[in-house]
């Protein structure tokens, strides 16, 4: 495609090309050592010209975004993810990026990825969320996980529910703390006169996801953003936080709300599991997994499975073993009508989803008004 790529990504050549590939309509952009530049754009990558980019320039763009520590980091095999902001004059400009050792050509290499993201946070509106359900699970303390696999919004939902929070004003002050990696939404323009938001990214401020929820324990918040729940001591410092009084918001990669809990108890040893889990459990409000679907006029949205934990699943889940907790809880989501299939039966009959795309959610092609194509 057309998109002019600098002769040096050093002294600025990297905003430069990230707002030339901006206005080209893309929406990732990749660049690894011996290889043209690459951009996504309406889900097709294509390279940039024959100019292929220099290990020494990926460097230079590490050392200038993330820091000369970011040099030893990634030479001592750990990949980074950082933010790059700037203006072009007449707009915000907010990117996403990680950066990974790999192997290029005959030796070590690197690859950085940048993704277009909005400075500001998004309007539930904007995502399809339901305000009554964000009034009903923002309760004094508790869980709420969002699971989905990556690009599926995860991050935008945690960032459209903390905006209404904010600015909801039935809702009392509101201190709340993130703990992010990168640092993607920032609220400085979300207007509010009684809650605010102070962020941290990781590991630039602090080393760990755990150890962001047990620097937030000194602090006290009322409300604490985990970027990523993915460890067992992560999982832990959560469940902690909840029970002593703190309300949690966290991410999982998984593909259900079903799988969202088979992920987190799976974390514990099987000594520790049957325990762990019960405090999970008692912590939990609910469970947000979502997948990102292209409809049939070209635009994407979001599907969600949405288990809202009342005192009657709890009762039913803790009278089961725990490996039976996944099926326990698909089998509450379909029966309250909310399961994925279900959403994509609906919109294929209003003529919005192609019916391959159903498919790959599990409507079969009897379940299709006219069968599958």
């Amino acid at each position: 495609m057309t998109l002019e790529v600098p002769q040096n990504l050093r002294n600025g050549g990297f905003k430069e090309l990230l707002l030339n590939a901006v206005e080209a309509g893309a929406s990732d952009v990749s660049l690894q050592s011996k290889l043209p530049a690459w951009v996504e754009v309406e889900g097709r990558w294509t390279a940039c010209g024959p100019r292929p980019i220099t290990h020494d320039e990926l460097e230079s763009i590490i050392s200038s975004e993330y820091g000369a520590a970011g040099l030893s980091q990634y030479k001592g095999g750990a990949d980074l993810d950082f933010a790059v902001q700037f203006t072009d004059g007449r707009h915000k400009r907010r990117f996403r990026c990680n950066a990974t050792p790999i192997l290029g050509g005959a030796g070590d290499g690197l690859q950085i990825t940048a993704r277009l993201i909005d400075p500001d946070p998004p309007t539930l509106e904007a995502i399809g969320f339901e305000q009554a359900l964000a009034k009903r699970i923002k309760t004094k303390s508790g869980l709420i996980l969002v699971s989905g696999a990556t690009g599926d919004g995860k991050s935008s939902t945690l960032a459209g529910l903390i905006r209404f929070w904010m600015e909801d004003n039935s809702s009392n002050g509101q201190k709340i703390l993130t703990y992010e990696s990168p640092i993607e939404f920032v609220y400085g323009g979300v207007k509010s006169d009684h809650s605010f938001v102070s962020q941290s990214e990781i590991p630039r401020h602090l080393k760990s996801f755990e150890a962001g929820v047990r620097n937030a324990l000194r602090r006290k918040p009322n409300i604490i953003v985990v970027g990523e729940t993915r460890d067992r001591d992560t999982i832990e410092a959560c469940t902690e936080a909840c029970l002593t009084g703190h309300l949690v918001l966290s991410t999982v990669h998984a593909s259900s709300a079903a799988e969202t809990i088979r992920r987190i108890i799976s974390r514990f040893s099987e000594e520790e599991r049957v325990g762990k889990s019960y405090d999970v459990l008692r912590s939990l409000n609910a469970i947000i997994a979502q997948k990102l679907v292209r409809l049939k006029n070209g635009k994407r949205r979001a599907l969600r499975e949405i288990i809202e934990f009342t005192p009657e699943d709890k009762t039913r889940l803790y009278q089961c073993k725990t490996e039976q907790w996944a099926e326990e809880i698909d089998e509450i989501v379909i029966n309250r009508g909310g399961g994925f299939r279900e959403q994509a039966k609906a919109l294929i009959d209003e003529g919005l989803l192609d019916q391959a795309v159903g498919q790959e959610i599990g409507v079969s092609s009897e379940e299709a008004p006219n069968g599958l194509a």
